[in-house]
This record gives structure tokens, C-alpha cells and sequence, in this order.
């Protein structure tokens, strides 16, 4: 019995045998999506790699089907780069890069005093005229609040300098005349870089060569001081060159080191197409299975790149499958199939006596009428020379048909009983589907298992058939995930891999303040000169925040250093700018000449006597100090009536008074009072020679 015995739809699941229900009961390709079960297919029924972007239905993806790291930074999409990214007040400390956070990211007045390191502000910081008498500490005002010469004669009480005040000579050494000072007068090592007039501080100042290293101070050469091509190699100290001090593109191939030129010199998925040159992929670096379909150009595969025995029938196309895709005579018996050759595939005239097999031609293949006495042989002459049909029942003896009796074809399902046949009468293959009854198709016409990847059809597989929890990270392809099979909100920080914990994850600016945590920002995370007036809370800088000698003169508001701000005894000499004391600071009447010129006064008593019946006698007046001339006014007298005085000769260390006495006295001795006035020693004595 084979196919054609079979009526369409006869065949149940009970007619199955055991060994039938297997995978090859189904031809490859043959079960579509309408045969599968709703839940039929789990993960252990999906291969890896099966599932791609295609399959998964929008907004399928749940925070739970996502392993922890595996979202990279090219998986995000560019508009979640964002501040909506982070909760408000997310960012803590620990996520800030050190000096990531400069002036333009503080808000105004966020800068509080508690904010500020000790020692943090430093005169650079400070706006000139910002600090007040109010902001001084109680232990700021000393001496050196002042800077030397600070301190001109506007800012001095009257009567405020007394005698004490004064140091030695200090009242004449600024009042030099133009070339009274030449190399005798002054000491060894006393002219400092104070004293040099500016157009002194030249080149020609000092010998070439003569500065050596120790003389500079450390920072004070800057990049204008730097000839260009001056600073090579050897001047670079190692790690002194960060990215900072490289200019975009100077790196060229040749200044990468042996060792940096390796595949991690380059992130994972870099290079795109524009990157290779023609021809620059060859088949070792091409992975095993990395080139699909959608990668071959048309009509790139000819026949060299076809292994022997590759091409299986459902590799053909519909229209190959014609007869020009076999040569003429290329199908010989082996290849035919028991009864594939019908009527419609033989030419007319085409059989010949010999293809004819012994006894096969029978009465239905032989027309009605064509058989002429002329054609039976001898032996035909017989009783069995009578025509099919003649005989019925009744002429026939019990068993007297048997298999060899019965002509192909005779029998009909109604000559069978019910039951009658059984696997030994079904030939191997002759079931068809066409023979399936409707009750057959059930699930349980194949062995759980049976069904491999090879029998379902494209696209066969939808979501209703897929059990929950059945697809795993191994059945989905590389790159199948798209935005849109993501649910909102899934994605934690858990799923997020560790190089997408970057700088890089968020837009330049995307972080407002809402989104720093409180006191997250500290020392190491503001950028140089980040902190600004207007980012300081007013109040916020106090003593403890100021680095000592920040405050310059400069920093002082004008008429903000009071009188009660200066210690007592902070004030010496070197605080007062020359000519700044006048005659109203002094706390005593100072000796004041005419033209603003410089006198010394000296004074003294000295006692005299006269020789017997002397009429006089003469008294020399040593100074303490000579007078730079003897221009000097010499006032003298004593301290008797009977006694005048007169001078009777001067020099510039002494004078000579002669004291003459009245003849009626007696008395013959007395003390001589006198004053002198006069130019310093220092005062050249042409200027008075008038006086001489």
C-alpha cells in the first residue's frame, strides 16, 4: 500500500506507530507560526544568537532581563545624556573629578565661610578696597599692618612726633644737595635695589653671565622670558608634559612608542568603514560567522566560493528549480523515485516493447477492441481468455483470490474491513499529509523534543509562543536590542558597565545644581580661581580663612587704617616717607630756618675766672657736633652784670668768647650761657659764606 491507496484525512494519531513520531515526520521549514502552541516554545527550544532586534516586541525589555554592567555608553542614546538622567542631589563628592566644578558651575553666594579652607584666600583673592576696619582682627594691628613709608605728614596728628619718636640723624638724611654724596661717604654693602634709580636697572647693570640659577626666584621665569626653540629635551623634567601641553593633531605615528601601538591603543568599535583602506580586511580577520547575507555584494559568490555539496535544495530559489537546472540526460534510473515517472512525463511513442517489464502491461492498459485474435498466443487459448468481470462471487471458490490475483490498483477502501490494516501493510513514506485527519494534528503527534530549529519556518515563532522568563542573554543576537524594546525606567545603576561610569556619560553642562548632593563639592573637585566675589556669601571669609601677608595695601579701603588701629610703639622710622614730619606733628618747637634749610642747634655753660687784676679772659666753646662752616650764629652771656661777652674768633669745632669785666667790680670769676646755630657739617659752606 502506498500513498496513493490513502484517502485524504484517513489517517489519525492512532494509526501512528511508535517509531513514526519523530522530527523527520515533518520536512524542514514545514511548521509555521499558526502550528505552535501559545507557551510551546521555552529558552531551552530557542538557539543563541536566535533572537534579534526584530523579534522583540516594543517596551518588551524590563529592568529584570537586564544583566548587571551590560549597558555600555554607545548603547545609550543621545537625548538620555541629560541632566534628567540623575535624581536631584544624586552626585556626591565621590563623582566629581578633581577640579571639575570652576566659577561658571557655582551659583551666586553659594560660597559660605564654612565652604573655605583655612588659609584658602590669599591677597590674590581679595578685590582692592573690599576690607574694612570692621574686618581687621584685633591682632592684625600691629607695626606691621603698615608697610614702610606709609605714613605721610596728612595722616599725623598735630603734636602726635615728640623727641623720642626720632631716630639718630634722622632729621637730615633726606635733605642732601644734589652731588654731596660721593663713594667716601657711603659704607660698603648699604645701597640696596631700593636705592638704584630706575633708569639704573638696565642690562648694563650687571656683567653678562653673571646671574646664575640660585639667583632666581622660584617661578619667576615665564614663557616671555623664553626664547623660542630655547627649552628641549633635557629641560623637561619626566612626567612635565600632561595633555593640557599638547596642541590638537601634533602627535603624529612616529612619536608613538613600540609599545602603544596595539589593539588597546583603540576602543572596542573605533574604527568604522571609513577607517580601513580598500582591501584592508583579509580573511584572517574576519571572525567564523561574522559575514551574513546583507554583507555580500550582488553576485560577489560565484562558483569557486561554493564548497562541493554545499547547495542543498532549500538553498535553491523557486525559479532555479525548472528543467534547465539539470543538463539533458543527467537523470539516470538511480535518481528516480518508485513511480515519480507518470504518463504525463513519457514522450508519445517513447516505450518500446523492451522497457515494457514482463507481465506489466494489464487489462486497463490495453485499449478496447485492439486485441486481435493475430496478437493471442497459443497458450492464451484458456479459460482465463474471459474478460475481468465475468467471473462474480459465486463462480469463485473460497481463498480462490489471493495477492498475485488482484491487479494493481484493485483495491478500494470499501473491499477493506475495518481494522484490517496495519503497519506491515503501509509502505515507508507513503503517508502524506494530505492523509492526516484533522484529529491528528495535535501536539501530541510528535515526541516532546522532536522539533528542531531545521522544521520551524521563518518567522514561525511569535510572541504568544514564547513562555515567560524563556529568553535569555545567550539567545539574543549581538546588537538586537533598540531603544524601542526598552520599557522606561529599566535601565539601574546596577545595568550600567563600568566604563560607562565616565566623565563621558554625561553632556558638558548637563549638571545643574539640583542634581549635586549637599557638600558633595569639596577642596579637590573646584577648578583653579572657581571661587569668585559673587560666589561668596557676604561675611563668608574670616580670619581663619586668609593666609597670613595677604592683605596688601591694596586690598585696604581708603581712610580704613584709624588711629586706634595702630599698637602703641608700631610706628618707628622706616614707616615715614621723608618730609612727611612737620612742624605741627612735633610734640616740642623745633629750630625752623628760612628756605626750608637744615640748622643745628648746640647750647652749654661754661665757667671761667679771671688772673688777678685781668680786665679779661677768654673762654673756648668746644661743640658736641662741628658745623659744616663757620657761618654759624654763636649767642653767649653771663651770669653777672659786671661781666659782657664778645666773640673773639670761631671755627667750625670751637669758638673763642672773651669776657671782659667793669674796673668798679670785684668779683672775678662766673658762668658763661651760650647758644649756637648753624648748618650741619654736612652743608657745603659756600651756600653761607655770606655770614663769615
Amino acid at each position: 500500500m502506498n500513498s496513493r491507496h490513502i484517502c485524504p484525512g484517513s489517517i489519525h494519531l492512532e494509526h501512528l506507530a511508535e517509531g513514526t513520531l519523530t522530527p523527520e515526520l515533518l520536512p524542514d521549514g514545514s511548521i509555521d507560526g499558526s502550528k505552535l502552541a501559545d507557551g510551546a516554545v521555552g529558552p531551552e527550544h530557542l538557539q543563541p544568537q536566535s533572537i534579534e532586534g526584530g523579534h522583540l516586541a516594543d517596551g518588551a525589555l524590563e529592568d529584570r532581563h537586564l544583566g548587571p554592567g551590560i549597558i555600555k555608553l554607545e548603547h545609550l542614546a543621545e537625548e538620555v545624556r541629560s541632566a534628567e538622567l540623575l535624581p536631584d542631589g544624586s552626585i556626591d563628592g565621590s563623582k566629581l573629578a578633581d577640579g571639575a566644578v570652576g566659577p561658571e558651575h557655582l551659583a551666586p553666594g553659594s560660597v559660605y565661610g564654612g565652604h573655605l579652607v583655612p588659609e584658602t584666600v590669599d591677597g590674590r583673592h581679595i578685590r582692592p578696597g573690599s576690607i574694612h576696619l570692621e574686618h581687621l582682627a584685633e591682632n592684625t594691628l600691629t607695626p606691621e599692618l603698615l608697610p614702610d613709608g606709609s605714613i605721610g605728614g596728612s595722616k599725623l596728628a598735630a603734636g602726635a612726633v615728640g623727641p623720642q619718636h626720632l631716630a639718630p640723624g634722622s632729621i637730615y638724611g633726606g635733605h642732601l644737595v644734589p652731588e654731596a654724596v660721593d663713594g667716601r661717604h657711603i659704607r660698603p654693602g648699604s645701597i640696596h635695589l631700593e636705592h638704584l634709580a630706575e633708569n639704573t636697572l638696565t642690562p648694563e647693570l650687571l656683567p653678562d653671565g653673571s646671574i646664575g640659577g640660585s639667583k632666581l626666584a622660584a617661578g619667576s621665569v615665564g614663557p616671555e622670558h623664553l626664547k623660542p626653540q630655547s627649552i628641549e629635551g633635557g629641560h623637561l623634567a619626566d612626567g612635565t608634559l600632561e595633555d593640557r601641553h599638547l596642541g590638537p593633531g601634533i602627535i603624529k605615528l612616529e612619536h608613538l612608542a613600540e609599545e602603544v601601538r596595539s589593539a588597546e591603543l583603540l576602543p572596542d568599535g573605533s574604527i568604522d568603514g571609513s577607517k580601513l583602506t580598500a582591501g584592508a580586511v583579509g580573511s584572517q580577520h574576519l571572525a567564523p560567522g561574522s559575514i551574513y547575507g546583507g554583507h555580500l555584494a550582488p553576485e560577489a559568490v560565484d562558483g569557486r566560493h561554493i564548497r562541493p555539496g554545499s547547495i542543498h535544495l532549500e538553498h535553491l530559489a523557486e525559479n532555479t528549480l525548472t528543467p534547465e537546472l539539470l543538463p539533458d540526460g543527467s537523470i539516470d534510473g538511480s535518481k528516480l523515485a518508485a513511480g515519480t515517472v507518470g504518463p504525463e512525463h513519457l514522450a508519445p511513442g517513447s516505450i518500446n516493447g523492451g522497457h515494457l517489464a514482463p507481465e506489466a502491461v494489464d487489462g486497463r492498459h490495453i485499449r478496447s477492441g485492439s486485441i486481435r485474435l493475430a496478437h493471442l498466443a497459443k497458450d492464451t487459448l484458456t479459460p482465463e481468455l474471459l474478460p475481468d468481470g465475468s467471473i462474480d462471487g459465486s463462480k469463485l471458490a473460497a481463498e480462490a483470490v489471493g495477492s498475485y490475483q488482484l491487479a494493481p490498483g484493485s483495491v478500494y477502501g470499501g473491499h477493506l474491513a475495518p481494522g484490517a490494516v496495519d503497519g506491515r501493510h503501509i509502505r515507508s513514506g507513503s503517508i502524506q499529509f494530505a492523509h492526516l485527519s484533522e484529529s491528528v494534528l495535535t501536539s501530541e503527534l510528535l515526541p516532546d523534543g522532536s522539533i528542531s530549529d531545521a522544521k520551524l519556518a521563518l518567522d514561525a515563532v511569535g510572541p504568544q509562543h514564547l513562555q515567560l522568563q524563556s529568553v535569555h542573554g545567550g539567545h539574543l543576537a549581538d546588537e538586537a536590542l533598540e531603544e524601542r524594546h526598552l520599557s522606561p525606567g529599566i535601565i539601574k545603576l546596577e545595568h550600567l558597565a563600568e566604563e560607562i561610569h565616565s566623565a563621558d556619560l554625561l553632556p558638558d553642562g548637563s549638571i545643574t545644581g539640583e542634581k549635586l548632593a549637599f557638600g558633595s563639592v569639596g577642596t579637590r573637585q573646584l577648578a583653579e580661581s572657581a571661587v569668585g566675589n559673587i560666589e561668596l556669601q557676604d561675611e563668608a571669609v574670616d580670619a581663619s580663612k586668609i593666609t597670613s601677608f595677604a592683605i596688601q595695601s591694596r586690598h585696604l579701603e581708603e581712610d580704613s587704617v584709624q588711629s586706634y588701629h595702630i599698637a602703641p610703639g608700631a610706628i618707628i622710622g622706616d614707616h615715614l616717607t621723608p618730609g612727611s614730619v612737620n612742624a605741627e606733628h612735633l610734640s616740642f618747637s623745633p629750630v625752623q630756618s628760612s628756605g626750608n634749610r637744615q640748622v643745628l642747634q648746640q647750647f652749654g655753660m661754661t665757667a671761667f675766672m679771671f688772673n688777678g687784676d685781668a680786665e679779661s679772659a677768654e673762654v673756648t666753646v668746644t661743640f658736641d657736633e662741628s658745623f659744616g662752616h663757620t657761618g654759624y650764629v654763636l649767642v653767649a652771656m653771663t651770669n653777672q652784670p659786671f661781666f659782657h661777652a664778645s666773640l673773639k674768633s670761631r671755627g667750625g669745632g670751637e669758638a673763642v668768647i672773651e669776657v671782659v669785666r667793669l674796673r668798679e667790680t670785684s668779683h672775678f670769676y662766673g658762668v658763661l650761657s651760650w647758644i649756637a646755630l648753624g648748618s650741619p657739617l654736612v652743608k657745603p659752606a659756600k651756600d653761607h659764606r655770606a655770614f663769615d
